[in-house]
């Protein structure tokens, strides 16, 4: 019988303990400063190496103190300006702040918690959700190191904002500044999802891609435990040979995983065959894998989707705009950042959804797979429906905006009566409607295929 050597941890994978201030008590208070600025000012590193020495405590309170920060710098803002108002109206005022500050604190932890939850099968060289759930925490610490510094922004501008607008408007002019103003929140948000890939990206950089053989001895096709069995025989279960079962060199590593070719075609074949096919596709390549290499790709068919997309719907707005007569250039960026930003984590957030859905089922049903290899499989089977629900979403957007342009005769400069306005705003709207349909119908197929492919890879040696 083929040697299979038991399934043991990572080797070189640092506990929380290896951190200094490790602790859940007052060392995560000393450790909390260091790692805020080191993901503020060194990302890379932080992302790539501190996160897998940093324990769950120490994470968990790091987010909060972050959080509550950048909540209360703005607040304590609005606490001095009341100081010039009554007396009986500046204290409902800082009562008021007082309470929403509260809510916000307790509000952003429970987010905190939800987010590292979802971003839980993303984590690499990791065996159980508790392990990935604490390497998540730290990379959902690392995003939010970012709020006491736009908490500081907003002082900055709270107190000299006059003096810098009328800066900006006399270096940049009046329409940049006014759209700059008016999209504040766009700065921080592109700024945390810049940094949440980041942390995404660089998860298990460095680590090789190493084969892991399972040490439970079953049979790959059935199941059945083939300890006693000998290579020349077949399972007595299901007839399948035992020595297939133990056969490493039988399974190839996927196409995209393979160095050789052209990425775009490997990259589409895997994500193809592992959605519409994956008892095939598991059964022919390696299951036994870190997830990182499929992660990764998953990662970049949404944002090379979406900024795709959002260029081309920049390109729509701007011929609209310019036919109805109106300026393009500042509405039509701002639009495209939104746009990319909102589509992308949209999808992003969907997907570890779905994703961590299907990792419970598989749980339920008995697979006792690592929760990386589980991640492994679940990312290939979805990497096709995000992108089908990234086009989706920017063609259902681009409907819907047609719609209301055809519908105000104002905009429409076409010919045509109101008649012909209301039924091409008609159509319009019913293929936006299609477009919702599709995401809803790939967002349910897209659990039933990572079901099916975790099923799929259960037995799997190698």
């Amino acid at each position: 019988m083929t040697d299979v050597s038991p399934e043991v941890a990572d080797p070189g994978l640092p506990t929380g303990s290896d951190h200094p201030g490790s602790g859940v008590g007052g060392s995560g208070w000393l450790v909390w400063p260091l790692t805020t600025l080191c993901a503020v000012f060194r990302p890379i590193w932080f992302f790539s190496s501190v996160v897998r020495r940093m324990s769950f405590g120490v994470s968990l309170t790091g987010a909060i103190l972050n959080v509550a920060l950048g909540v209360g710098i703005p607040l304590l803002v609005i606490g001095i300006a009341s100081e010039g108002l009554p007396n009986d109206i500046s204290a409902v005022v800082v009562l008021a702040a007082l309470g929403t500050y509260a809510v916000l604190v307790v509000l952003s932890a429970t987010g905190l918690f939800l987010s590292a939850l979802l971003l839980a099968p993303a984590m690499s060289g990791v065996g159980s959700l508790w392990q990935a759930l604490k390497r998540s925490m730290a990379v959902v610490s690392g995003v939010s190191s970012l709020c006491p510094v736009l908490g500081a922004a907003v002082i900055m501008f709270a107190v000299h904002g006059e003096a810098i607008t009328d800066w900006l408007r006399a270096r940049y002019g009046y329409e940049w500044v006014g759209l700059f103003m008016a999209n504040l929140a766009m700065v921080p948000a592109l700024w945390s999802l810049v940094w949440l890939l980041l942390g995404l990206f660089l998860d298990g950089r460095g680590r090789g891609q190493d084969d892991r053989p399972r040490g439970e001895c079953r049979c790959e096709r059935c199941g059945y435990d083939l300890k006693i069995i000998p290579e020349e025989q077949v399972c007595p279960e299901c007839g399948h040979p035992v020595a297939c079962s133990f056969d490493p060199e039988r399974r190839a590593p996927p196409p995209i995983e393979d160095p050789g070719g052209a990425l775009l075609p490997r990259l589409a074949a895997t994500l193809w065959l592992a959605f519409w096919t994956p008892k095939r596709f598991w059964q022919r390549h390696r299951v036994r894998r870190d997830n990182r290499r499929a992660r990764n790709a998953f990662l970049a068919v949404i944002l090379w989707g979406c900024c795709l997309l959002s260029a081309g719907h920049v390109f729509c707005l701007a011929v609209l705009l310019s036919i109805s007569g109106e300026e393009t250039t500042g509405m039509t960026v701002v639009a495209g950042l939104w746009m990319f930003m909102s589509v992308s984590a949209g999808v992003l957030w969907t997907n570890q959804l779905v994703l961590l859905i299907g990792q419970a089922i598989s749980r339920v049903r008995g697979n006792t797979m690592r929760s990386d290899e589980l991640a492994r499989a679940g990312y290939y089977a979805l990497g096709l429906p995000a992108l089908v629900e990234v086009v989706a979403v920017h063609l259902g957007i681009l409907f819907v905006v047609l719609a209301v342009w055809v519908w105000i005769p104002s905009v429409f400069v076409g010919a045509g009566t109101g008649s012909e306005r209301r039924i091409a705003a008609a159509v319009l709207s019913g293929s936006a409607l299609v477009c919702g349909l599709v995401i809803v119908a790939m967002g349910v197929w897209s659990l039933v295929s990572v079901a099916r492919s975790h099923e799929a890879c259960r037995y799997a040696n190698y």
